[in-house]
């Protein structure tokens, strides 16, 4: 079974054991593993794999459709499965400013890298390392809301709610200065300036400024004092 055929029976989970083992063996297997295991961190329910890898076949089928030769058949089963996998990088790393929706914004950080976020309203982001940040930039004004993945601190500009969705509940914004952090099992948010409302399990906690909510492995461990800045 050549490259591409088992590229494909792994993206479709099909390998069997002598399958599988032949595609560890591939150089890219690592590469590979590494994203399939990225991607459910940064579920974006918006974007559907399926439909965005038929545009993205749609428009080879385009380009290729001016040229005729023997090898454009060959050709496109080659591309095919490589288009799969970039779908896949796609929604598991959410580059920078995913171009593939107009109305949407993706900032994402490495592990070494730190940035400020202005939104539309003149609100900004201090986005952490290793962290994401996913917005609507029309119609902003209509409905502030952002999707956080990892650590950010958020100045708010005064307006309508503002609303920080992450995995674990909604941050919604009933002050001005407040910092979220986010990472595998750990949750935690302060509030420097106003108050903050956190729904969580169907529960709603306000903070007020100065006071901080820390869930690690889904629990709520402490309340307490947190040091203004």
């Amino acid at each position: 079974m050549n490259k591409e055929q088992l590229i494909n029976k792994w993206l479709d989970s099909g390998l069997d054991e002598t399958q599988l083992n032949e595609f560890k063996k591939m150089p890219e297997y690592d590469t590979y593993t590494k994203l399939s295991e990225r991607a459910p961190l940064f579920k974006d329910d918006s974007f559907n794999v399926d439909l965005e890898y038929k545009k993205l076949s749609s428009k080879l089928n385009m380009n290729t459709s001016t040229t005729v030769n023997t090898h454009t058949s060959g050709i496109r089963n080659l591309i095919n499965p490589f288009l799969r996998v970039a779908a896949v990088v796609a929604v598991g790393l959410a580059v920078y400013y995913m171009p593939i929706y107009d109305n949407m914004a993706t900032v994402k950080t490495l592990a070494d890298q730190q940035t400020t976020v202005a939104l539309p309203d003149a609100s900004t982001v201090s986005l952490e390392k290793s962290s994401s940040l996913r917005f609507q930039k029309r119609n902003w004004n209509e409905k502030r809301k952002v999707n956080l993945v990892g650590e950010a601190r958020f100045k708010v500009a005064k307006g309508s709610a503002f609303d920080v969705e992450t995995w674990i509940g909604k941050v919604t914004v009933l002050g001005t200065d407040f910092k979220v952090v986010q990472r595998e099992n750990f949750f935690e948010i302060e509030c420097f300036e106003g108050m903050v409302s956190f729904d969580y399990k169907g529960k709603t906690v306000k903070l007020p400024a100065g006071k901080s909510l820390r869930i690690i492995d889904g629990k709520i461990v402490s309340k307490h004092e947190t040091k203004l800045a």
